[in-house]
């Protein structure tokens, strides 16, 4: 049993690819470089007959495999997560109702407390404009186009603006191109630009004996308590 150099041949060149044994009729080959290449393998009988032969190699080494397979198997969970995330993971949709209370006008007029249900809108966002228009005020306050209310988590309501407005979510205040997010009982305040119109809106619940009700139902055992 007898170890020797396995040279390989590239571009008519050679060089060490690995270690080669033969035992009986088999020929093991061992440390062999990773990477495809090719060998040239000469035997030769006693009678000084011989046969030459080339064989193709692609030699990968497992740390490469195990790179391989677990690269594919993030790409994998990657596409899953992505496909759950933007296609089949629900999305949140308006709850509850708001109710809009006009503290002052630029032309003095009163407006009646305004109930907005929002149980009643088929989109994820809206803007205060779009429910000004919904219940004829005549308000005129253009930056109200600008200032959004969208679906959140867990029946929240997200609120955005890009105005010069003054928004405060209670005593926070919510800043132009930051988003705040209302919960049911909370109340938010705006000022609009021309520094006199003032609205507050307050977040409710819809009451559970409506027939628009479409929020978590309560456990009644902690109604009656």
């Amino acid at each position: 049993m007898k170890h020797k150099p396995l040279a390989l041949a590239e571009g008519g060149s050679e060089r060490k690819l690995g270690d080669a044994v033969i035992e009986g009729n088999i020929l093991r080959w061992s440390s062999l470089h990773t990477g495809s290449s090719s060998i040239t393998v000469t035997a030769t009988d006693s009678e000084g007959a011989s046969v030459t032969a080339d064989i193709q190699l692609k030699i990968h080494s497992l740390r490469e495999k195990i790179l391989l397979y677990t690269g594919l198997g993030l790409l994998a969970a990657g596409g899953i997560f992505a496909l759950y995330w933007f296609v089949l993971k629900p999305k949140p949709v308006f709850r509850g109702r708001l109710e809009g209370y006009f503290l002052a006008t630029a032309n003095g007029e009163d407006i009646p407390v305004t109930n907005w249900p929002l149980t009643s809108l088929e989109r994820r966002k809206v803007s205060l404009s779009e429910l000004f228009d919904r219940m004829d005020i005549g308000v005129k306050v253009p930056e109200s186009g600008r200032i959004w209310l969208e679906a959140g988590k867990k029946e929240t309501l997200l609120v955005r603006h890009d105005t010069n407005c003054t928004v405060d979510r209670g005593r926070t205040p919510v800043k132009p191109r930051h988003t705040e997010a209302l919960e049911y009982n909370e109340k938010l305040y705006i000022t609009f630009e021309d520094g006199v119109t003032e609205i507050e809106i307050r977040y409710k619940a819809i009451k559970p004996s409506t027939n628009i009700y479409v929020g978590q139902k309560k456990d009644p055992q902690q109604t009656m308590g």
